[in-house]
Protein backbone atom coordinates (compact mmCIF):
# COMPACT_ATOMS: atom_id res chain seq x y z
CA UNK A 1 0.00 0.00 0.00
CA UNK A 2 3.15 2.50 0.65
CA UNK A 3 4.14 1.63 -2.51
CA UNK A 4 0.88 2.44 -4.24
CA UNK A 5 0.60 5.70 -2.25
CA UNK A 6 4.03 7.04 -3.22
CA UNK A 7 3.65 6.16 -6.84
CA UNK A 8 0.26 8.03 -7.14
CA UNK A 9 1.36 10.99 -4.99
CA UNK A 10 4.29 11.05 -7.14
CA UNK A 11 1.50 11.02 -10.40
CA UNK A 12 -0.62 14.01 -8.81
CA UNK A 13 2.50 16.07 -7.16
CA UNK A 14 2.73 18.08 -10.72
CA UNK A 15 -0.66 19.11 -11.05
CA UNK A 16 -0.55 20.36 -7.00
CA UNK A 17 2.69 22.48 -8.15
CA UNK A 18 4.52 20.21 -5.13
CA UNK A 19 8.24 20.03 -7.36
CA UNK A 20 7.95 23.73 -8.36
CA UNK A 21 7.34 25.12 -4.73
CA UNK A 22 10.17 22.77 -3.58
CA UNK A 23 12.74 23.53 -5.75
CA UNK A 24 11.90 27.24 -4.62
CA UNK A 25 11.80 26.95 -1.49
CA UNK A 26 15.30 24.77 -1.50
CA UNK A 27 16.75 27.72 -3.69
CA UNK A 28 15.65 30.52 -1.36
CA UNK A 29 17.15 28.73 1.61
CA UNK A 30 20.81 27.65 -0.40
CA UNK A 31 20.75 31.64 -0.98
CA UNK A 32 20.12 32.56 2.19
CA UNK A 33 23.03 30.67 3.51
CA UNK A 34 25.20 31.80 1.02
CA UNK A 35 24.32 35.69 2.06
CA UNK A 36 24.71 34.33 5.86
CA UNK A 37 28.01 32.60 5.07
CA UNK A 38 29.38 35.47 3.04
CA UNK A 39 28.35 38.01 5.59
CA UNK A 40 30.33 36.04 8.88
CA UNK A 41 33.12 35.98 6.56
CA UNK A 42 33.41 32.83 4.64
CA UNK A 43 32.60 32.18 0.54
CA UNK A 44 30.18 29.66 -0.28
CA UNK A 45 30.62 27.62 -3.47
CA UNK A 46 26.42 27.83 -5.00
CA UNK A 47 25.77 24.45 -6.06
CA UNK A 48 22.96 24.14 -8.82
CA UNK A 49 20.84 21.49 -7.39
CA UNK A 50 20.91 19.18 -3.90
CA UNK A 51 20.69 20.03 -0.36
CA UNK A 52 24.32 20.65 0.83
CA UNK A 53 26.86 23.61 -0.62
CA UNK A 54 30.67 24.14 -0.11
CA UNK A 55 32.21 26.72 1.48
CA UNK A 56 35.84 27.99 1.68
CA UNK A 57 37.04 28.41 5.30
CA UNK A 58 40.57 29.70 4.54
CA UNK A 59 39.56 32.68 6.72
CA UNK A 60 38.98 30.87 9.53
CA UNK A 61 42.51 30.32 11.18
CA UNK A 62 43.09 27.47 13.45
CA UNK A 63 45.26 27.66 16.37
CA UNK A 64 48.02 25.57 16.11
CA UNK A 65 47.43 23.73 19.60
CA UNK A 66 43.71 23.06 18.64
CA UNK A 67 43.49 19.27 19.87
CA UNK A 68 42.12 17.08 17.59
CA UNK A 69 41.05 13.40 18.59
CA UNK A 70 42.59 10.40 17.31
CA UNK A 71 42.02 8.74 14.19
CA UNK A 72 42.45 6.35 11.84
CA UNK A 73 45.51 5.55 10.44
CA UNK A 74 43.73 6.47 6.72
CA UNK A 75 42.71 9.32 7.74
CA UNK A 76 45.41 11.09 10.30
CA UNK A 77 43.16 14.05 11.10
CA UNK A 78 45.94 16.25 12.81
CA UNK A 79 46.78 16.66 8.83
CA UNK A 80 43.21 17.58 7.97
CA UNK A 81 42.64 21.43 8.13
CA UNK A 82 38.92 20.83 7.02
CA UNK A 83 38.76 18.21 10.29
CA UNK A 84 39.59 21.03 12.08
CA UNK A 85 37.59 23.71 10.78
CA UNK A 86 34.40 21.51 11.37
CA UNK A 87 35.46 20.44 14.71
CA UNK A 88 36.43 23.80 16.08
CA UNK A 89 32.85 25.25 14.60
CA UNK A 90 31.25 22.83 16.25
CA UNK A 91 32.95 23.33 19.62
CA UNK A 92 33.54 26.95 19.80
CA UNK A 93 29.84 28.05 17.84
CA UNK A 94 27.86 25.15 17.75
CA UNK A 95 27.37 24.36 14.18
CA UNK A 96 27.88 21.24 12.47
CA UNK A 97 29.51 21.14 9.22
CA UNK A 98 31.28 18.10 7.14
CA UNK A 99 34.46 17.93 6.37
CA UNK A 100 34.33 17.71 2.35
CA UNK A 101 37.83 15.42 2.40
CA UNK A 102 35.33 12.72 3.86
CA UNK A 103 34.13 12.43 -0.19
CA UNK A 104 37.59 12.66 -1.50
CA UNK A 105 40.07 9.32 -2.23
CA UNK A 106 43.57 9.77 -0.05
CA UNK A 107 45.00 11.68 -2.92
CA UNK A 108 42.49 14.03 -3.86
CA UNK A 109 42.11 15.36 -0.48
CA UNK A 110 44.01 17.61 -0.86
CA UNK A 111 42.10 19.63 -2.42
CA UNK A 112 39.54 20.46 0.26
CA UNK A 113 41.95 21.84 2.75
CA UNK A 114 39.69 25.15 3.14
CA UNK A 115 35.80 23.56 2.29
CA UNK A 116 33.45 22.84 4.77
CA UNK A 117 30.19 21.23 3.65
CA UNK A 118 27.21 22.99 4.51
CA UNK A 119 23.49 21.69 4.61
CA UNK A 120 20.52 24.22 3.78
CA UNK A 121 17.39 22.31 4.08
CA UNK A 122 16.51 23.74 7.47
CA UNK A 123 13.96 26.15 9.23
CA UNK A 124 14.76 29.45 8.15
CA UNK A 125 15.35 30.02 12.14
CA UNK A 126 17.74 27.31 12.41
CA UNK A 127 20.01 29.41 9.30
CA UNK A 128 19.51 32.60 11.19
CA UNK A 129 20.85 30.63 14.62
CA UNK A 130 23.66 29.25 13.18
CA UNK A 131 24.69 32.32 11.25
CA UNK A 132 24.10 34.09 15.00
CA UNK A 133 26.17 31.49 16.30
CA UNK A 134 29.26 31.36 13.59
CA UNK A 135 29.05 35.17 14.30
CA UNK A 136 29.28 35.44 18.03
CA UNK A 137 31.43 32.41 18.53
CA UNK A 138 34.66 34.32 18.84
CA UNK A 139 36.18 32.53 15.93
CA UNK A 140 35.49 35.42 13.94
CA UNK A 141 38.53 37.24 16.22
CA UNK A 142 40.87 34.21 14.54
CA UNK A 143 39.89 34.94 10.81
CA UNK A 144 42.82 36.91 9.07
Amino acid sequence: PLQIASAVAFDRASAFGYFDDLKASLEGKRDKLCRLLRTAGLSPIVPQGGYFLLADTTKIGIPTDFPLWEAPEDMPLRERRDFAVCRLLCERAGVTAIPASAFFSEGHRHITDSLARFCFCKQDDTLNEAFRRIVHSGLNAAWV
